[in-house]
């Protein structure tokens, strides 16, 4: 009987670790191409960007962090089983996927998965 309750739990284990959108990460560098940056004075500031092809996952859009003197940027990966949340949702338009976020002077930093930081160039 002790060996059914211990299946039980993991069974349940299992079923609620995937309903929490436990298998969200970080795209690798070499997983994201960053295709066009559009900064304009007065405009939010959106980066197109393409993710490389997965049939298991996918990308909802990036998690931003903002520091005192800059922003983080995480292109988040996901399982196309789980619905991953993101502070910043992936937008379509006819250039492609994008995200967007707010105009800044800060210095803006796209961070990896394997812990890289890359200072992107956000000139007008």
């Amino acid at each position: 009987m002790n060996m059914l309750k211990t299946g039980v739990q993991f069974f349940v284990l299992i079923f609620l670790t995937a309903c929490n959108g436990g298998t969200m990460s970080i795209y690798n560098q070499n997983a994201v191409d960053i295709l066009q940056i559009e900064r304009v004075t007065g405009e939010p500031i959106k980066i197109y960007y393409n993710t490389m092809s997965e049939t298991l996952y996918y990308c909802p859009g990036a998690n931003i962090t903002e520091g005192e003197d800059s922003i983080s940027i995480e292109f988040v990966r996901c399982s196309i089983d789980d619905k991953c949340m993101v502070t910043h949702p992936a937008k379509r338009d006819s250039k492609g996927e994008f995200i967007i976020f707010n105009n800044t002077l800060k210095l803006v930093f796209l961070k990896w998965g394997n812990g890289e930081a890359k200072a992107i160039p956000m000139t007008y």
